[in-house]
C-alpha cells in the first residue's frame, strides 16, 4: 500500500443540493478497505444525512466548522468545531445544519464499503423525481449495508 495524500480542495467530488457536497479525501482502495474518509459541506437549513444506521461499519464524525445538529442514538444536539462522535454499528444517526452558517464535517467509515459509489448514486437520486426519493434511497442504502429510517 502506498501513502494517500489529498491536498485542500482535492478529492472525488459529488454535488448534492445547491451548496451541498461530498468530497472523498481517502477511498477504500487507498487503505486496503480498512477505512474511507470524506468531507461533507452542508449549507444553512439543509439535511446532511437523514436518520439511518449501518450494519457492519463504524462511522466517525469530526466537526471542522459550524455547529451541525448530530443525532447519535438518543443524543441529538448541536456540536461545535473539534467535536468527535463515534457511531457504533447498528446505532441510529443523522445530521442537519439548522443554523444560518455553513457546516463542514469530516466523516470516516471503517471498514470501507466503497461509499463513494453510494454518493455517486445519491447525487443522481437527488437530481431525479422527488416522489421516488424515499423508496430509492432505501434501496441505495441496502446496497451499502445500511438501513434508511425515513418513512
Amino acid at each position: 500500500m502506498t501513502p494517500a495524500i489529498s491536498e485542500p480542495g482535492e478529492g472525488l467530488l459529488f454535488p448534492l443540493e445547491p451548496g451541498s457536497l461530498v468530497r472523498f479525501k481517502v477511498l477504500g482502495e487507498d487503505t486496503n478497505h480498512a477505512m474511507e474518509m470524506y468531507e461533507r459541506e452542508v449549507p444553512p437549513h439543509c439535511v446532511g444525512a437523514d436518520p439511518h444506521l449501518h450494519h457492519t461499519t463504524v462511522e466517525t464524525f469530526y466537526v471542522v466548522e459550524g455547529h451541525p445538529t448530530i443525532q447519535v442514538g438518543e443524543v441529538r444536539r448541536a456540536f461545535g468545531p473539534g467535536s468527535t462522535l463515534v457511531v457504533p454499528m447498528g446505532t441510529t444517526h443523522g445530521f442537519w445544519n439548522e443554523t444560518e452558517q455553513p457546516v463542514k464535517v469530516l466523516i470516516t467509515f471503517s471498514p470501507s464499503l466503497g461509499h463513494h459509489e453510494f454518493f455517486r448514486g445519491l447525487s443522481k437520486l437527488k437530481a431525479g423525481p422527488p416522489e421516488e426519493y424515499v423508496e430509492k434511497l432505501a434501496e441505495l442504502r441496502r446496497r451499502f449495508d445500511s438501513e434508511s429510517l425515513l418513512k
